[in-house]
């Protein structure tokens, strides 16, 4: 058992990842907190709200913020979630739904991590039953290869796919981390060798799908088929591709646990490489005002490729466009997917049409979603160089010594 890492980082190191942050942290982040707050009413509170919500799988739906249901509307979204358990959450569905239990957007993972804290600090029976149960999910939805669904136990179409899109995958990995890390009592010595055998199961798959490209490790895709563990399509603007955005958050977790587990060593130093290959330099997204207010636009689309139901946004022009420009100054920007053979930037538009140019794009596309931003620049520039003087320099002389004192 590697888990333990913390103790070999300085605190500056710490403080260079910290300031970037972590892929789940964006959609919930109740549980960041020193743990001694979670002794607070309104902590408990919303782990009082998970505990209703949670579902006969383990998990939770994404649909709602459970900190917006402790005053009111909470029994209307028991009973919601208790149906949408019932149709939702079986195979036998026959097709994703957002309504399914699910990793995606915060949901489950995240609730698991303030549930751990609640468990740990009460001592309470009802959060600590809620967390074994949450746990159970992450080990029942893993699959073989190490990936996790978007879905479970819905695991039809894209919902099924391996899914490191918008923080998934990542999220059940840090959530065991977390929990085993702060060795809580009411983890049995049983339980704990499951969740890390799952810890570390995720990791390998990490390792051993990172695409390759002409025999070259590149960085990793959205989602991956679950059967073939190929690059797969997400929503019907999200092509298989390597993205760009979700490989960010995948390469600072690599680099964080590199001390226990050197192996993702290669890993890093190879989605670093194409991270910076891939830039855009010189380069920059600006907003640029419309001449001319533009009308309301009723968009009709196929959100899910294997479903012909359609799907309805109402698209509300802003007085602005976002374009990319060229700068002389030395920023530089990532597209968020990239072609899986030439390695060039990707854009997709509502009907699922690949394009090369941003320009090409639909206004209402380009501002319905982020084609474009600065995702690795942080890491590439500040904490990687840190990583490779504070940690990669020394384990490659502290291996060198050992070969040379085994001559």
């Amino acid at each position: 058992m590697r888990l333990g890492f913390k103790r070999f980082y300085s605190v500056f190191f710490l403080l260079v990842l910290a300031l970037n942050g972590q892929a789940d942290s964006k959609y919930w982040s109740k549980f960041d907190k020193p743990l001694n707050e979670y002794s607070h009413a309104e902590y408990r509170a919303i782990g009082d709200v998970l505990i209703q919500l949670q579902r006969p799988s383990g998990g939770w739906g994404k649909r709602y913020k459970p900190e917006k249901l402790i005053k009111s509307g909470l029994n209307n979204w028991i009973e919601s979630e208790a149906q949408d358990a019932k149709t939702y959450d079986s195979i036998s569905y026959g097709k994703h739904s957002h309504r399914s239990a699910s990793l995606d957007n915060g949901a489950t993972h995240s609730y698991i991590r303030l549930l751990v804290r609640l468990a740990i600090v009460t001592k309470e029976q009802k959060y600590i039953s809620s967390v074994l149960k949450g746990m159970h999910y992450l080990l029942d939805a893993q699959y073989y290869s190490g990936g996790w669904p978007q879905n479970y136990p819905n695991t039809n179409q894209y919902g099924g796919h391996i899914t490191l899109n918008d923080g998934a995958m990542l999220g059940a990995l840090l959530t065991l981390e977390d929990t085993l890390n702060f060795k809580p009592y009411f983890i049995d010595k049983v339980l704990r060798q499951k969740l890390i055998k799952a810890y570390e199961k995720g990791i390998k798959f990490l390792i051993d799908y990172q695409v390759t490209v002409k025999g070259v490790k590149t960085a990793w895709a959205a989602q991956y088929d679950a059967v073939t563990l190929k690059p797969a399509q997400g929503r019907i603007y999200e092509a298989p591709s390597i993205d760009a955005r979700e490989s960010t958050y995948i390469l600072k977790f690599l680099m964080r646990i590199a001390p226990e587990y050197p192996e993702v060593i290669p890993s890093v130093e190879a989605s670093v490489n194409w991270l910076n290959q891939v830039a855009m330099n010189h380069k920059q997204i600006a907003k640029i005002k419309l001449a001319a207010n533009l009308d309301k636009q009723f968009i009709e689309f196929r959100e899910n490729p294997e479903d012909n139901k359609p799907s309805h946004i109402t698209f509300i022009p802003k007085h602005y466009d976002k374009q990319i420009i060229h700068t002389e100054s030395d920023l530089r920007l990532w597209a968020r997917f990239y072609d899986l053979d030439t390695l060039n930037p990707i854009y997709v538009d509502w009907g699922g049409k690949i394009m090369h140019q941003y320009d090409a794009l639909p206004i209402s596309m380009r501002l319905s979603y982020q084609w474009v931003g600065l995702w690795p620049e942080y890491t590439l520039v500040k904490a990687y160089p840190v990583w490779r003087e504070k940690f990669l320099t020394k384990h490659v002389s502290k291996r060198i010594d050992k070969q040379l004192n085994t001559h």
